[in-house]
């Protein structure tokens, strides 16, 4: 049985619904559909969805004195983010602008090989889609990433062909990327991801052997590549969040459906290591990682007779190593039901507290073309309670 069954594709001819049930093996990623999660400047969490070319938004809106405890948390209805004549393709990527703290998105278009990206201006009101120009004499072929830099100015990462990029925004709150720099002295196998960590922007990608790599970037100076793990390979996008200490925490997929973790070290002399370990099972899709509280958790997606079976498969604490998590803690989709993305995950602030939040995308089937059939799932543990879940229909199409 293939791991992952997905209702869209890398070709254009599945990303435009006209074929159905596309084959993949474990990651690449669904292109046609996607989430990305962040938190705002205050805290609350804000997610964004792309569902068969197009984007929708929603958020937690600021608490208000006198709601019942079941509204501390909740989000608003979903908002599509206008139409401008682009082909979106996940993933998805989103930032946040230091200046003003408008949310940038960003994501590909598949017909013209550029990003594209669109900047919510005011609640509700979100700019055209612009392209970002390519870099000189390449074309990106990979999904983008973006942080927010040390000097407030995000940065945005992508791929052309094995060449990895990076732009500048022209200020923090500027609308131009400018100045393309390829990162040198490595090779990319997938897409890249990256983190902040005081004045350093780390960036990681998966090498053409599916080793992971890491550098980094302080001001104008880039660090020597590294090869993280030379003995494993990886087909999964890394997925990194900074831990306790400041340093950073990775989780990745390998091709025997296994998940690999690496907790983030900084030894006396200064220099970074990161200490391995492994959890088996039959992972569907990209990990998810987040940090609360001092505590890295890691979820994954499982395939359990069938279905998709969502875990906490880790919970690292200062005092110990990793620590199993049972699986019951997650409930089991109905049988015939099938992940369309990867989960993405983010410890956000309500009324009562911090607590991470997990979001997916499942399709119900039995119609995979049929974007009415499908819907999110959302696992949340909210302080001094137990992980809860709950799903709801995503928008229609109009």
């Amino acid at each position: 049985m293939l791991p992952f069954r997905i209702t869209g594709a890398l070709t254009a001819l599945c990303l435009l619904g006209a074929a159905a049930g596309c084959e993949l093996p474990h990651d690449p990623l669904n292109r046609a559909f996607s989430l990305a999660f962040i938190r705002n400047d205050d805290g609350r969490g804000e997610l964004l969805q792309l569902a068969g070319g197009e984007l929708y938004h929603r958020y937690m809106p600021v608490i208000r004195v006198g709601w019942p405890a079941s509204g501390l948390w909740r989000y608003t209805g979903w908002e599509r983010i206008g139409r401008a004549g682009v082909l979106l393709e996940g993933p998805i990527s989103v930032a946040m602008r230091s200046k003003d703290h408008h949310l940038e998105v960003f994501a590909r278009d598949p017909r013209t090989g550029t990003i594209v990206r669109t900047v919510r201006q005011n609640p509700g009101t979100w700019a055209d889609w612009a392209p970002v120009e390519n870099p000189p004499d390449a074309q990106i072929s990979g999904a983008p990433y973006a942080v927010t830099g040390p000097d407030g100015r995000i940065r945005l990462f992508a791929r052309a062909g094995r060449q990895l990029f990076f732009a500048t925004q022209s200020e923090p709150d500027g609308h131009t990327y400018r100045d393309w720099r390829r990162l040198d002295g490595g090779e990319a196998g997938g897409d890249p991801t990256a983190v902040v960590s005081g004045d350093t922007i780390h960036v990681f990608v998966r090498d053409p052997d599916g080793h992971p790599a890491h550098t980094t970037l302080a001001g104008a100076q880039q660090g020597p590549w590294e090869t993280l793990d030379p003995t494993e390979t990886f087909d999964s996008r890394i997925a990194v969040a900074l831990n306790a200490a400041g340093v950073p925490d990775l989780a990745m997929a390998t091709p025997g459906r296994s998940i690999r973790y690496a907790h983030g070290v900084r030894a006396a002399d200064g220099r970074l290591a990161w200490q391995w370990s492994a959890q088996a099972g039959d992972v569907i899709g990209d990990p998810a990682i987040v940090v609360r509280d001092g505590r890295t958790l890691v979820f994954s997606a499982f395939d359990h007779r069938g279905a998709a079976r969502w875990a906490q498969t880790q919970d690292r604490r200062l005092s110990g190593g990793w620590q199993s998590t049972p699986e019951a803690a997650f409930a089991t989709t109905e049988e015939g039901r099938t992940l369309v993305t990867s989960p993405v995950a983010e410890t956000v602030t309500g009324r009562t507290g911090s607590a991470p939040e997990v979001f997916m995308m499942i399709d119900k089937g039995p119609d995979p073309q049929d974007r009415a059939l499908h819907e999110t799932a959302m696992f949340v543990r909210r302080p001094g309670a137990e992980w809860t879940t709950n799903t709801e229909d995503w928008p229609q199409p109009s």
